[in-house]
């Protein structure tokens, strides 16, 4: 995908290729997307010197109520603006928040439907840790 984020700069999914990349679909009016908010913001914080991103992408919604919704949160992610939910829907999404985990070739390797505790989950950790840690092994 290529969307705008809130500073109206266009972010490419194929950027990130390199890195694990946890994509985050939200909307400001689904509270399990907002409480899980800071666990992602945590997550993310934990794994700052990791090859790791995470985008969260607002689902068919105004550029204004987007930011309205994260700016009181303390949120410093990018949010990326799926203004009409086609990226969404062409990812198979169903209901918000939906989140998936690609690995470091871009290809997705897990959904996660409804909200989680992002930074207190042994099974995310130990998925987000083995699929870092792929990047340390040698290529063939």
């Amino acid at each position: 995908f290529a969307l705008q984020d809130l500073e109206g700069a266009t972010q490419h999914l194929a950027e990130y290729r390199g890195q694990v990349v946890l994509v985050n679909f939200w909307a400001s009016w689904c509270t399990p997307c907002l409480r899980e908010m800071p666990s992602l913001q945590r997550l993310a914080e934990s794994l700052r010197d990791a090859p790791f991103a995470l985008l969260a992408i607002n689902v068919a919604e105004s550029r204004n109520r987007a930011a309205r919704a994260v700016r009181g949160m303390d949120y410093h992610l990018p949010v990326l603006l799926d203004r009409k939910g086609n990226t969404f829907r062409q990812w198979g999404g169903k209901m918000l928040p939906t989140s998936f985990i690609l690995d470091r070739e871009g290809k997705v390797q897990y959904r996660i439907l409804g909200d989680a505790e992002w930074d207190n989950d042994a099974e995310i950790d130990e998925i987000l840790k083995a699929l870092t840690a792929e990047s340390d092994k040698p290529s063939p």
